[in-house]
């Protein structure tokens, strides 16, 4: 984009930088202003910040109806560095100011203030900045994430400025703004909207600022609806996913907690997964009938005490002393 573009529809931030100016208001009590401090290597915009800035200072204490012009040369020159600086004492050096309160004096030393900002600002600005910044205009459209009424007041602001340009430099009309710029660039169904209720054909700021702020609602609300029944859609879209994945289990559903390595059905971490509780269950029954099954230690102590008990009781009762022998029962069927 040509460098001669001193405005743009998204502007820097302002200057954090300042001066102080002391003035006196109407009591007579000082009271401290402020002015942007501005460079060569600051945007170009800057200057006509400041520009605006001792306008507001000039119209708010009077300095040039009360005979203050000088007061008011100064302040501006100091709120300006570098080659800036050296441009304005250039051109406010060789001004004839005079210091008489009379209005004649006070038309004149206003004239001659506007001339200033207008020559200092074609000395900064490149050659040819003035048309260049109304082609800008006309031809850029608005951005896709600047609301369209902050475009309007953007697009008014910037054509206001156009006078500090240079001399005979005059802003466009309204109706000129509507047609040119804002009916051509405002872009989207918004421009359709706006056409719709007329508003290319008003002539007015006010009145296509209120046109332009009745058609944003309008559109914010409808966005608003267009937003609600998408999530609605897309929650209804999910219900009816996750339903068919429950109807026909052969829909794969990857884990999540283990990156999709295999289907959440499946997963051990599943509280519902049938396959790892069916296992788990059959592992519990097989202990269960494992512990049934084998006896205890005190169990087969005891059953092993209890057969020798027995197998002792069967050898007494085998075995009588005949004298001074030992007879068992089969050898005493033996004797008969």
């Amino acid at each position: 984009m040509s460098p001669s573009i001193v405005q743009r529809l998204k502007r820097s931030e302002s200057s954090s930088n300042t001066i102080k100016v002391k003035c006196k208001d109407a009591e007579g009590n000082e009271v401290t202003e402020y002015l942007p401090i501005v460079g060569a290597n600051d945007p170009l915009e800057f200057l006509l910040d400041l520009w605006d800035e001792a306008n507001v200072l000039e119209e708010r204490y009077g300095l040039i109806s009360e005979g203050k012009m000088k007061f008011l040369l100064q302040s501006v020159g100091r709120a300006l560095q570098g080659r800036y600086a050296k441009k304005w004492k250039k051109f406010a050096s060789v001004i004839s100011i005079a210091d008489s309160t009379a209005t004649r004096h006070e038309a004149t030393n206003r004239g001659k203030w506007t001339h200033l900002l207008q020559d200092v600002s074609k000395a900064i600005f490149m050659k040819g900045a003035f048309e260049d910044q109304i082609d800008y205009l006309e031809d850029t459209k608005r951005p896709n994430k600047m609301d369209p009424t902050e475009y309007v007041e953007r697009v008014f602001t910037i054509n206001e400025r156009l006078t500090y340009f240079e001399r005979g430099a005059s802003p466009l009309s309204a109706k000129q703004i509507n047609r040119k710029i804002i009916t051509k660039n405002i872009g989207g169904t918004f421009k359709s909207k706006y056409i719709l209720q007329g508003g290319d054909d008003l002539d007015d700021e006010d009145d296509i600022l209120d046109m332009i702020n009745k058609i944003s609602k309008c559109v914010a609300a409808q966005n608003e609806d267009d937003e609600s029944e998408r999530k609605q859609t897309k929650r209804e879209s999910k219900f009816a996913e996750e339903s068919t994945k429950k109807i026909n289990p052969n829909i794969q559903q990857p884990c999540r907690k283990h990156d999709g390595k295999h289907d959440w059905r499946n997963c051990p971490d599943n509280p519902n997964n049938k396959l790892t509780n069916k296992t788990e269950k059959n592992n519990d029954n097989t202990s269960e009938l494992k512990s049934k099954s084998k006896p205890s230690n005190s169990s087969k102590q005891k059953s092993e005490e209890s057969f020798a008990t027995e197998c002792s009781s069967k050898r007494s009762s085998a075995v009588t002393f005949d004298g001074d022998f030992m007879i068992s029962d089969d050898e005493r069927e033996d004797e008969f």
